[in-house]
């Protein structure tokens, strides 16, 4: 039985309503871009190889505009973001996973926390994709995957704000556990938390291998709920979320549904709702559920 079980099929009506009104660019035509809200495009890209299908979020301000997250690295994203949008722009990742970020080699500077600098930057390898990336698919050739090159990386901590204009914000927020740079990007004006994969309607991954290293102890359940301790108190500045899997404007209630749970596992890890063995690298997970919030884990990245 899969940790996914009983939430994809949420995900799947999701985009059978959503795609009722999606569009293709021709910049870009193997990304699908929705507007779901006012100045928001949703720019969707299927999964290449390993990882689920990923969002991308471009927010477009009176003056500037944020692309939240790259993407696989399948396809031209910059041309695709200035086709949607004139304005100067910045990139930042929700975190370092190649999912989120294979298509930051487009772009001259890249935003992320400070706990995952050290990572993106490994990704410029010229090995980084192998494993993760084929050379080709399904859907998309050799010549459709972004080459591989260097660029800037500039860590921010929480707290940081880019400024869109006319008041508009948008906050790093960190939600460590399924990485240790894990943040989300709340949007003072538009009231979405674009989450990543810290808080997803399918299950957040906080397994595998305990972490090593300097920030090892920001790759913990323990770690994840110390922050949403702190978001919990913010839910009325936002009334939806936008995650970089699975459904979008996931209503706010998941935030304090997921500090539940997370709070649960820490209380009592051997309190799951079920055992999962089916994701290769992660050992055996436990799946702990709490209202709309799914949380999967393993022993050792419990606590810190």
């Amino acid at each position: 039985m899969s940790v996914f079980d009983g939430f994809g099929e949420a995900t799947i009506k999701f985009l059978e309503e959503a795609r009722k009104n999606v569009r293709r660019y021709d910049a870009e035509p193997l990304l699908e871009v929705f507007n779901l809200a006012p100045d928001v495009f949703s720019i969707f890209e299927k999964s290449p190889g390993m990882g689920g299908d990923a969002w991308m979020h471009l927010i477009v301000g009176s003056e500037r505009a944020l692309l939240i997250d790259t993407g696989f690295g399948v396809g031209d994203v910059k041309a695709l973001v200035e086709t949607l949008t004139d304005k100067p722009y910045d990139v930042v990742n929700t975190h370092f996973h190649g999912d989120h970020t294979f298509g930051n080699y487009q772009f001259d500077k890249v935003y992320c926390h400070k706990y995952d600098v050290q990572s993106v930057v490994n990704q410029m390898k010229p090995t980084a994709r192998d494993g993760m990336v084929p050379t080709e698919g399904v859907y998309f050739k050799p010549e459709d995957l972004v080459p591989i090159r260097e660029y800037e990386v500039v860590g921010v901590d929480g707290g940081f704000k880019f400024n869109l204009g006319d008041g508009e914000t948008v906050e790093v927020v960190h939600l460590p556990g399924h990485a240790p740079g894990g943040c989300g990007l709340l949007d003072n004006k538009k009231r979405i938390l674009f989450s990543g994969d810290a808080i997803v309607h399918t299950p957040t991954l906080i397994s595998g291998p305990a972490l090593t290293g300097e920030y090892a102890k920001y790759g913990t359940v323990q770690a994840f709920l110390d922050e949403l301790e702190l978001l919990v108190p913010r839910m009325d500045e936002f009334d939806t979320l936008y995650p970089g899997h699975s459904m979008l404007a996931v209503p706010n209630s998941i935030v304090r549904d997921m500090r539940d749970c997370c709070k649960a596992i820490v209380e009592n890890p051997d309190d799951y709702t079920r055992k999962d063995e089916t994701m290769p690298g992660r050992g055996i997970s436990m799946l702990k559920v709490v209202g709309r919030a799914p949380v999967a884990y393993n022993y050792e990245r419990v606590r810190y």
